[in-house]
């Protein structure tokens, strides 16, 4: 499943805050080509150096701002993978084989039933 997260979170950071596709290009120091492609979720996703100058021309202090993991999530979706420092976290890694069979037990579900379903099971003894 080819998911494009990230570049929706940005494109709509950028029009909330009124500044052109190239204006933002110039102040991250990239093509904007290639700052469009992110947003269109096209290519390879960026790199972790180039996630901080985006989330510094955002404004976003990385690992202290909250908007930091909501890119970091976005990217990892997009990828397809489990947040590595989530994963370094134990009680999470532990968690996952029993997140993992009840939701498949559960079928289809919100990105909301689905965050209450992991608490629920981050929660059991």
């Amino acid at each position: 499943m080819v998911t494009n997260a990230l570049g929706v979170l940005l494109r709509g950071w950028r029009e909330e805050a009124r500044i052109s596709l190239r204006q933002f290009a110039i102040t991250v120091k990239m093509d904007a080509s290639n700052y469009s492609r992110i947003e269109r979720g096209l290519g390879p996703k960026p790199t972790e150096e180039v996630l901080e100058r985006i989330a510094a021309g955002f404004g976003i202090v990385k690992e202290v701002d909250p908007r930091w993991y909501e890119m970091v999530n976005a990217v990892s979706a997009d990828r397809g993978e489990f947040p590595a420092d989530l994963l370094q976290r134990e009680d999470v890694a532990a968690s996952l084989p029993a997140f993992f069979r009840k939701l498949r037990d559960e079928g289809t579900m919100t990105t909301e039933s689905m965050y209450h379903l992991f608490v629920e099971v981050l929660s059991e003894p």
